[in-house]
């Protein structure tokens, strides 16, 4: 293995290793993957088979997985087989993929209409461990880093980190803007009437 899976991975997600093999002679390889293990996980390798080879020269598998958002956090085997055009020799690597634990945030307010100055109704948030059945220990810091309109503000409450654990966590969200200001405009100065001048010269 040249690039093992990275050390983590958020369900939902997806990850490449690669895998260098060498062979003695030149030919044509077949490269499977093998991903079972991981429910309902895609598992391909690049290049497309059959994989060409030459005597002593290293050649490349990228082996990309892609995990649906339902897997469970633990530690899964991916296998990699390659095996000669005609069938033999065969020979496989174990690739050891982790998913870690992980949270979503979702809210059931619909969106909101908010005049210049007032403050929005309530955001109903959740914050829950992702895929349902499993925990997230970590606490959860919520914030509006970017989105809002110039001088509007967001806060929460609870206003202290929430802990899903293997629970959902309710969090309260409010957004108030800041009043509009009366533009201020330049009076308009006053035109000037241009009068044209004629010089009349003798013949």
């Amino acid at each position: 293995v040249t690039t093992a899976f990275p050390a983590g991975l958020a369900a939902g997600a997806s990850a490449t290793a690669t895998v260098s093999l060498t062979a003695n002679y030149s030919g044509s390889l077949n490269a499977t993957c093998d991903a079972t293990a991981i429910p309902s996980a895609q598992c391909t390798i690049t290049p497309a088979n059959p994989v060409s080879v030459t005597a002593n020269t290293a050649a490349a598998l990228t082996v990309k997985v892609n995990v649906p958002n339902s897997t469970m956090p633990q530690t899964y085997n991916v296998n990699v087989t390659v095996t000669d055009a005609s069938g033999q020799p065969s020979h496989s690597v174990q690739l050891p993929l982790t998913v870690i634990p992980d949270f979503s945030v979702t809210s059931a307010t619909p969106s909101q209409t908010v005049a210049a100055g007032q403050t929005s109704g309530p955001y109903q948030l959740s914050v829950a461990p992702n895929p349902t059945g499993s925990s997230f220990p970590g606490a959860v810091t919520l914030s509006c880093p970017s989105g809002l309109p110039s001088g509007a503000q967001c806060s929460f409450s609870p206003n202290t980190p929430v802990t899903p654990g293997g629970t959902a966590q309710s969090v309260v969200m409010s957004i108030s803007t800041v009043a509009a200001s009366a533009a201020l405009q330049r009076p308009r100065g006053r035109h000037l009437p241009l009068y044209a001048i004629w010089f009349f010269l003798p013949g």
